[in-house]
């Protein structure tokens, strides 16, 4: 049974009511459970790997319609979620695709700070190179505060002269840390997940040296030229609506193809709750099918 957006919204608000009351660990406990609580059913256990020095849980499909990997970035506001947080998300990007999943235990921050979580994706994606993959069959996805790792390593990888990725895929990113869209106030009441003031918070957490910090990540993020085709998807119902459309508008000025979907009342990174509504499995499915396309190519 699909219990519907309104009600996930009610169950959203009530789980994240004691947000400012819990410890950290406390708090990554409960990110952690988001899968059972999302997808309604229990969970397999991981099949995990390391790579790079970096572990790594690997999700494959039932059927495998093409060689190719996708690497994947969790959210968690950089300081807590997993790959048991995103376990039926990549589940479900795996099947649809039809590759296998990548799904990184990068590290968190408060403990380790920027660029402790980019290092770590490079480090998967160079160890994956250094096996022999091609990097024309490899894309790099996430989402949330994921996604804004992704699009820094995307940044890394051209700076340094680096081979790219086929193609990312972005849910829900967070692309100014300054947090000054708009859309931080007109979707504050409508999203249950997000607001600017504890996002605020987690991006201090995240980086190393307060607003200087945030200045040179914002001047990076500034350039979006060579980067791969972007698959961008945001809900109509968040506060980071903005952030996905000035994304979207920086990569198409940038000369970067880019597709950006806005789904019509949806909440935060809605692809955790398939139990709740059926858009969980079809943007899933777009994403799979964004990816088959582009490894196609």
């Amino acid at each position: 049974m699909v219990l519907g957006i309104d009600r996930l919204k009610l169950a959203i608000r009530d789980r994240m009511s004691n947000r400012q009351l819990v410890s950290l660990a406390e708090r990554r406990a409960g990110v952690d459970n988001i899968a059972a609580f999302g997808s309604g059913g229990s969970l397999k256990p991981l099949n995990w790997q390391t790579l790079g020095g970096v572990r790594a849980a690997k999700f494959q499909p039932r059927q495998a319609s093409g060689t190719g990997m996708v690497i994947y970035a969790h959210g968690g506001a950089f300081v807590a979620g997993s790959p048991h947080s995103h376990q039926a998300l990549c589940e479900n990007i795996a099947q649809y695709a039809g590759v296998p999943v990548l799904s990184i235990a990068y590290r968190l921050a408060p403990e380790h700070p920027h660029p402790a979580a980019v290092d770590d994706l490079i480090a998967v994606y160079q160890a994956l190179l250094d096996q022999g993959s091609d990097p024309s069959r490899l894309v790099l996805a996430g989402d949330s505060a994921g996604a804004t790792i992704v699009l820094l390593a995307l940044c890394r990888l051209r700076d340094d002269g680096q081979v790219m990725p086929k193609a990312a895929v972005m849910i829900s990113p967070l692309y100014d840390f300054t947090c000054s869209s708009s859309t931080y106030e007109d979707k504050a009441a409508a999203d249950p997940f997000i607001s600017r003031h504890g996002l605020l918070e987690d991006i201090n957490q995240y980086l190393c040296d307060g607003a200087a910090c945030v200045g040179d990540l914002q001047k990076i993020l500034g350039n979006l030229t060579g980067l791969p085709p972007l698959l961008i998807q945001v809900g109509s119902d968040e506060v980071l609506l903005g952030d996905a459309g000035m994304l979207a508008q920086n990569a198409g000025r940038a000369g970067v193809p880019v597709v950006l979907e806005v789904w019509p009342h949806m909440s935060h990174v809605w692809h955790l709750f398939p139990a709740y509504v059926d858009e969980a499995l079809e943007a899933s499915r777009t994403i799979g099918r964004f990816i088959e396309q582009a490894l196609a190519k």
